[in-house]
């Protein structure tokens, strides 16, 4: 197994910085996520990694072995797209074997490997159709067995799974992560569904504007995101994250304030989880009110959306309660469910 190492990696076109002093080192056999929306630079730095671009500055390391210079199909990396890449012309098993040919293993052996793989990922029955015979999910698994049957030292994922449906993207993510378990090559795959991220990643690089914003564990960058760009994009239903000011030591906006202190003399913004806020009686509430914009159910739970001027707030309540469009609801939560940010740094603060 092999490490990665990005060390201050820069991809400029002409004004335009893509990926802008990316420093990640990623360990021997583990499955690190890169996150982030589209344009904020994750597809790059992994065609960087790949060779399929030309680094501006800055070094990547696979292994002890810098390949800034080394051609792409010498740096031993495997490949899958977003679109699969098949050669519809070729069988199942003519596609798993293109690698083989390419790097003229004998014919033997290829058929050994091909087998091999082909019973990993629940192919071998499938080996003489062609691509327009299979199914979403079993097209990728074809390309997943050509990524495997190359025994690569580094797997890199261009978003593998976005074009197949909700149910099949849930099934396709534990194939994954139970192969990746198997496996244990270094895996690189990037994404901008937070979902597959948080299930997938050993560690989770989140990207926005070129930058590496935070590299942790997914329950790390969970319970303490460390930018208001982090919380507002980790979590299904998102953070809530109100905008205001502090006066005389309490958290004021249009509509939501807080009972509780902040030792803090500049506008913050305020974060808070969904499933963190209470419904209670206007008697009880300590956090004001709003109105409800929308109810809608999960089955386990019921999302209220609630309008304050130009923000929303997402609270997660319970199943069996219901609350009519346009009804004042009032509200409570615990400084200790908070999280607070800078409004012009955006960088949390701990107070």
């Amino acid at each position: 197994m092999y490490s990665v190492d990005l060390i201050n990696l820069t991809k400029k076109w002409g004004n335009v910085t893509a990926v802008n002093d990316v420093n990640l080192h990623i360990e021997e056999g583990e499955f690190v996520v890169l996150l982030g929306p589209s344009g904020c630079g994750k597809t790059t730095t992994m065609r960087l990694v790949a060779g399929l671009e030309e680094i501006t500055a800055g070094e990547i390391k696979i292994g002890d072995q810098i390949v800034n210079e080394i051609d792409p199909r010498k740096r031993d990396v495997s490949m899958v797209f977003q679109n699969y890449s098949l050669f519809p012309h070729m069988s199942v098993r003519n596609n798993i074997a293109y690698p083989l040919k390419m790097k003229k293993i004998p014919s033997a052996e290829q058929e050994k490997k091909i087998n091999d793989v082909s019973k990993l990922v629940e192919l071998q029955d499938l080996l003489d159709r062609k691509p327009a015979e299979l199914s979403g999910g079993q097209r990728q698994r074809v390309a997943l067995a050509r990524a495997i049957v190359r025994q690569p030292r580094v797997f890199l994922m261009d978003e593998p799974l976005s074009n197949l449906d909700a149910i099949l993207r849930v099934t396709m993510r534990s194939e994954l992560k139970n192969l990746h378990h198997r496996l244990g090559v270094t895996t690189i795959y990037v994404t901008h569904d937070q979902v597959e991220a948080m299930t997938l990643a050993s560690r989770i690089a989140v990207m926005n504007d070129g930058k590496l914003l935070q590299y942790d564990t997914p329950q790390i960058i969970f319970d303490e995101p460390s930018t208001r760009f982090v919380a507002g994009f980790i979590g299904s239903p998102a953070m809530n994250l109100i905008d205001g000011e502090v006066v005389n030591g309490k958290f004021i906006s249009d509509t939501i304030n807080t009972d509780f202190s902040i030792n803090y003399e500049e506008d913050i913004t305020l974060g808070i989880r969904p499933d963190k806020i209470d419904i209670v009686d206007q008697n009880s509430s300590n956090n004001g009110s709003v109105k409800v914009f929308s109810n809608e159910s999960t089955g386990e739970s019921n999302l209220i959306t609630c309008k304050m001027e130009d923000q929303s707030l997402i609270i997660k309540a319970d199943k069996n309660t219901n609350y009519e469009i346009d009804n004042e609801i009032f509200l409570n939560f615990k400084k200790e469910d908070c999280y607070f940010f800078d409004s012009k740094s955006e960088d949390r603060l701990k107070l």
